[in-house]
């Protein structure tokens, strides 16, 4: 009987939690949107150049290559601390670090610190917030990824147009109240969910990042690839105001523009998983990459607005899918004790490495070269990543058939 009753609480403490993780996902994007997506926004409204802003949003993605390797070992160093306790730390951190950016006046090298520090922490959270999932799944209770991921991107969306029309009608300050506001609420969605702890709790180390580079060369291949093509992303989305702009647009198109890139996300990350099962994840990886030549050279090379918003619709084939299948791969294809780390080095490339070359060399030629120079060096950018990933899944892919061959001459 006592285990009945054991069994029956544990189900109830487990139920509903594919819409708990949901709405994780959704709130923290929605609150995030806000930090991150206007940043040129909120920066320029501060006095801040494109070079400053690039400066800015690239050393903190320089720091997060450092910071979410370090974070990801103090969850397994520290695991008697759940994840969700490191998430509700880290929203804590960057909630006050905003607020003093917005309402308390500041030398601009110590705001540029400042948010360089908040944006940093807060694009370090992803990959907890990825694990929780996986260790859900792990024990048993299956999430969907893609679908809760898929809800972040149009919670995100909708955070989009309503930031933009409320910076417009009132101040760029009030982004911070709309951040506190989420991460309240993120906050609340956490304390309903199960507890969960890093991988190092069941007593294995992990590999550190040059291990996991050889350990998973195809894995790393794709990532590295999926980096510049981030880069390139950046450059176009940290100066999506400047191109709205440039082409006659105004602040109210942009949060429309936003909201465009984050609601394509949706339907495709909800339907990732079917794709998994027709579909190989390297043919899905060679798919995306061949989305985000079509997404950033129409953006780049956009001669008007609807060129410029059609470019933009290729958002959920390209960051969509690569996000929801990258995210997976790990689950499937990283040993247990190397999936916290593996999630990490997704952030890692992309929010790191990607984003810091993006909006740093972004800002830097478009303020001393022009926006056209900037635009030639993202379509470089996107070319080559695309290149890098359709080899690396042609490569796997030939690595695995001659594997089955020589098992069937055996």
């Amino acid at each position: 009987m006592n285990h009945e009753l054991i069994v029956a609480k544990d189900n109830k403490k487990f139920s509903h939690l594919q819409l708990k993780y949901n709405l994780i996902q959704a709130l923290y994007w929605g609150a995030s949107c806000a930090l991150i997506g206007f940043i040129a926004i909120f920066l320029q409204s501060k006095g801040l150049t494109n070079t400053q802003i690039g400066t800015v949003t690239g050393a903190s993605c320089v720091i997060n290559i450092f910071l979410s390797p370090t974070l990801s070992t103090l969850t397994s160093k520290f695991n008697r601390i759940s994840l969700q306790a490191y998430v509700l730390s880290g929203m804590a951190l960057t909630g006050l670090s905003y607020i003093l950016i917005g309402y308390v006046p500041l030398p601009t090298p110590v705001l540029m610190l400042m948010y360089t520090l908040t944006h940093c922490i807060n694009i370090s959270l992803v990959p907890l917030i990825a694990s929780i999932q996986m260790n859900y799944n792990a024990q048993g209770h299956s999430v969907n990824f893609g679908i809760a991921r898929g809800m972040g991107s149009i919670t995100y969306a909708i955070s989009a147009v309503a930031c933009s029309n409320i910076a417009s009608w009132l101040n760029p300050t009030i982004l911070t109240m709309i951040y506190i506001t989420g991460s309240l609420l993120l906050a609340a969605a956490l304390f309903t969910t199960p507890k969960t702890y890093a991988a190092g709790a069941h007593g294995e180390k992990g590999g550190n990042l040059l291990h996991m580079v050889f350990e998973y060369k195809a894995f790393f291949g794709v990532l590295f690839g999926f980096a510049l093509l981030f880069a390139a992303t950046t450059s176009l989305s940290t100066y999506l105001i400047n191109i709205i702009k440039n082409l006659g647009g105004t602040q109210e198109l942009y949060g429309i523009a936003v909201f465009t890139m984050a609601a394509t996300e949706m339907p495709v990350m909800a339907i990732a998983s079917k794709l998994q099962k027709r579909f190989s994840a390297m043919q899905l990886f060679a798919m995306a990459a061949i989305f985000y030549v079509m997404r950033n050279l129409f953006i780049a090379n956009a001669t008007s607005l609807i060129v410029l918003i059609f470019g933009l619709m290729m958002q959920g084939f390209s960051y969509g899918l690569m996000t929801a299948v990258i995210t997976v791969y790990v689950n499937d294809n990283l040993k247990p004790k190397d999936q916290v780390m593996g999630q990490t080095m997704i952030s890692v490339m992309t929010c790191g490495l990607g984003s810091a070359i993006g909006n740093i060399f972004g800002g830097v030629i478009q303020d001393t070269l022009g926006i056209e120079m900037m635009f030639a060096f993202t379509d470089t950018l996107t070319i080559v990543g695309s290149s890098i990933i359709v080899l690396t899944a042609i490569m796997a892919s030939k690595a695995i058939f001659h594997r089955l061959h020589k098992s069937y001459q055996m």
